[in-house]
């Protein structure tokens, strides 16, 4: 997670006494912030996180990331159009804030707010309650994907990254807890979701961002370090490897889109390449659903090499 949200990384480091000041007026900021939202119906919270997620995120450190990374997704691009899609993502970053302030809510309306679009192949696996390992992105209403568990009574363990800062760590975790989620630290995560799979509980994983020590896969058109670790572990536990996303509707509804299982190569590939070749598949999908809009993709970390440069658009296809 980020160490900071609002102040610029480089000017902490290079005033260290400003860390603690730092976290504790982010702190201070996202608990009243929150604290607000929270007490507001879904609507009017998204439209208030959106406007100002969207005044002040073009503003920050984390916009050039945004922008860089969004010059790989849309190459094409002009400066104007590029500077209105910055803002775009920041703005659907409030409305992903506001449905985590929400999802207990929203998640209790399922009937009025959500349709489910399933893969035949992926809603057999659901109606066996055979353990899954659920892949997903940063991307539209990620933080809804939990619908699927009370929806088909299902039990599913997820991974978290612990905040840098202590002050914003427990209010972010209660935020995520929700029945039938069980949610465990990311250090010595392996491990630990072998047991869960074992156990015979779904996992699910949220693997879009840069992994550097990652394997060198193609994301739109340039090698990316990539996390295979799903794809690994999904060999190992011998389970199938799924892929879900929520799409945002009009009138704060959502489509929650499971797809069809990744295809796991010939048993006769090393395990490596095996590992590669679904986690290139990985990669297509999170593709196929960034260009849908990609300013529903939470970008806010650099994906790929600083010495990386985007495709030419006629490269892309």
């Amino acid at each position: 997670m980020p160490q900071y949200y609002l102040l610029p990384k480089s000017l902490v480091q290079r005033w260290p006494a400003l860390r603690n000041a730092a976290w504790w007026l982010e702190g201070r900021f996202f608990g009243a912030l929150l604290g607000l939202a929270g007490r507001l119906p879904p609507e009017r919270a998204g439209r208030l996180l959106a406007a100002l997620f969207g005044w002040i995120g073009p503003h920050t450190d984390k916009a050039r990331k945004v922008d860089t990374n969004l010059r790989f997704v849309c190459p094409g691009a002009g400066p104007r159009e590029q500077r209105v899609m910055v803002k775009q993502v920041f703005r659907n970053l409030g409305f992903a804030t506001a449905e985590l302030l929400a999802a207990p809510k929203l998640l209790a309306q399922r009937s009025s707010r959500f349709e489910f679009d399933i893969d035949p192949r992926s809603e057999a696996l659901l109606a066996q309650r055979q353990p899954v390992l659920w892949v997903t992105a940063h991307l539209g209403a990620w933080n809804l994907n939990n619908a699927l568990v009370p929806e088909y009574g299902l039990e599913a363990s997820y991974l978290y990254a612990r905040e840098a800062n202590p002050y914003l760590q427990d209010l972010f975790y209660r935020l995520r807890k929700i029945p039938g989620i069980h949610l465990y630290p990311n250090s010595g995560g392996l491990l630990r979701l072998q047991r869960e799979l074992k156990a015979g509980r779904s996992v699910g994983l949220v693997i879009d961002t840069r992994l550097d020590e990652g394997e060198l896969i193609p994301l739109f058109g340039i090698p990316a370090p990539t996390n295979t670790l799903a794809a690994r572990l999904a060999l190992r536990a011998g389970v199938p490897l799924v892929t879900l996303w929520t799409e945002r509707l009009p009138g704060f509804r959502y489509r929650l889109r499971v797809e069809a299982p990744v295809t796991v190569p010939d048993s006769t590939a090393d395990g490596n390449e095996r590992a590669i070749a679904m986690t290139t598949e990985l990669n297509g999908r999170f593709e196929a659903w960034i260009r849908r809009d990609p300013t529903q993709w939470m970008c806010l970390k650099r994906r790929w090499p600083k010495d990386a440069q985007p495709a030419a658009d006629s490269d892309l296809g």
